[in-house]
């Protein structure tokens, strides 16, 4: 709708999943018939398809969001690697894994870091936070990768007397997964305290980090998540797994976020009663975090892909035989 906005012509193919081969032919007709100057594939399913479909020679760009464990994914991806002309890794980690577990060559890597739109998260900066109960939140999708089952163990092991509540705010994906945390849940007689809201539209998010006075991550593999800098601007402490991405975003700012490592329940329960104890380690937090987001903006962003988009196309950009 924004592109259309700007009157810039979509074209939506349809696919829905990986058996909608008419989507492929799509794609292939489309390619054929439009003739891009270049094609930019955004994670692993687009990746793969386009570098399976488009025609040689056309130059292709892929972004790499996270440093991706499953192995038949790793396979696929190195591969079909020589069909790449760049790949946009959104951190440091990231561009290790793929010089190191994919092959890449080093020259066709690009690290470009994510941003955040620290003035759309200004209202929940402003909200004053309260200190009588610990208010949790996680924003991210229901999975196995965000390790959701772990942070609800952790919450089972609060002390009695802590007070505390968590929402949780992201699709579900994985409906069997999600059913299993919520019986979870109850087995483990905290469901009344835990608020599952789904997906909702990203103004809506806002109000959600306004009220959290805790941010948690414990995702089992990440690139570096996007949150995380929303929670810093949003001026809520932040609790994350050793993931990667993590460290880059340590290197400058050690005190942005505490590191909850190793990623188990007892880490979790550890990490959270020893925060919520500490009000100037969270005040340091919120200070550091928002050092983070001061440097981080999606006009830079942007930038430094308009830089390689130009260089694709003015620089040739043909794929290495």
């Amino acid at each position: 709708r924004k592109l259309r906005d700007e009157g810039i012509s979509v074209t939506d193919l349809g696919v829905r999943g990986v058996r909608d081969v008419l989507g492929v032919r799509r794609l292939r007709s489309l390619a054929r018939d439009f003739q891009p100057d270049l094609v930019h594939a955004w994670l692993f399913h687009a990746n793969l398809l386009a570098r399976l479909v488009l025609p040689h020679g056309m130059p292709l760009i892929c972004s790499l969001r996270v440093a991706e464990p499953r192995r038949s994914h790793v396979w696929l991806d190195r591969l079909t690697r020589g069909r790449v002309s760049r790949y946009l890794c959104v951190s440091e980690a990231v561009a290790a894994f793929a010089m190191g577990r994919l092959r890449v060559p080093e020259d066709k890597i690009r690290v470009i870091e994510n941003g955040v739109d620290a003035e759309f998260f200004a209202p929940a900066r402003a909200r004053e936070r309260c200190r009588d109960k610990l208010r949790g939140l996680c924003v991210a999708r229901v999975t196995e990768q965000k390790g959701l089952d772990i942070l609800i163990e952790a919450l089972a092991k609060l002390p009695a007397d802590l007070s505390w509540e968590w929402h949780v705010v992201g699709e579900e994906p994985e409906p069997a997964y999600a059913a299993a945390l919520k019986l979870k849940a109850e087995q483990l007689e905290v469901a009344d305290r835990l608020h599952w809201h789904g997906a909702v539209p990203r103004h809506q998010v806002v109000a959600f980090y306004a009220q959290a006075n805790v941010y948690g991550l414990p995702s089992r593999w990440e690139g570096q998540p996007n949150v995380v800098l929303e929670a810093m601007a949003s001026a809520v402490p932040v609790l994350a797994a050793e993931t990667d991405g993590i460290g880059d975003l340590l290197r400058d700012h050690p005190d942005c976020l505490e590191l909850v490592s190793p990623n188990t329940p007892e880490g979790w329960t550890r990490a959270l009663v020893d925060l919520w104890n500490d009000s100037d380690a969270c005040a340091k937090l919120r200070k550091t975090g928002l050092e983070v987001v001061a440097t981080r903006s999606w006009d830079q962003a942007v930038a430094r892909h308009l830089e390689v988009y130009a260089d694709g196309v003015l620089g040739g950009g043909q794929h290495p035989a």
